[in-house]
């Protein structure tokens, strides 16, 4: 089955998105990452998967938006799943991915802001025991992620940034 005949949920920066899916009711998450990481949290005993779009460490006091965080995306995915399947209680699986570094910049806070995310996205789903079974982290290109939940198969395509496409292509 292609993505046109599957359920597509596109999942923006600092949005959490959870589906309840299998091989008969098909669904991806897609999203696209640069610095920002992706945090994919599988429960495949009861067929519910979500995404995390993170996009910084940790959460501001004022800010509300909790999927914008890792350490504060993370346990609010939980809880979303845990609703979505009726409040069962099965085994989770982490899927992290981007955290690029982006920007060539001379320092300060955001300069590595792809590798402070990944550091947190980790810190967060060992906070909660939950295994990571997949990694594709750092690195200086972005990524776009298709996660198919009824095969619980994860595909990522990593962008090449333009001045490299540039350089190796002939003239």
């Amino acid at each position: 089955m292609g993505p046109a005949e599957e359920s597509v949920v596109q999942v923006r920066m600092a949005e959490m998105k959870v589906v309840k899916c299998s091989r008969e009711r098909p669904a991806v998450l897609k999203t696209t990452l640069g610095s920002c990481v992706g945090i994919i949290l599988a429960d495949r005993e009861n067929e519910v998967f979500g995404l995390a779009h993170v996009m910084l460490p940790e959460k501001m006091p004022n800010d509300e938006t909790l999927g914008k965080y890792a350490d504060s995306a993370v346990p609010a995915l939980v809880s979303l799943m845990e609703h979505r399947a009726g409040g069962a209680n099965g085994k989770l699986e982490a899927y992290l991915v981007g955290g690029a570094s982006m920007f060539e910049t001379g320092g300060g806070a955001m300069t590595d802001i792809g590798n402070r995310n990944v550091e947190a996205a980790h810190q967060a789903v060992r906070k909660l025991k939950i295994p990571v079974i997949f990694d594709d982290t750092g690195g200086n290109c972005g990524r776009t992620v298709l996660f198919d939940c009824g095969r619980a198969e994860l595909n990522v395509k990593t962008l090449k940034k333009l001045e490299a496409v540039r350089k190796e292509s002939p003239r």
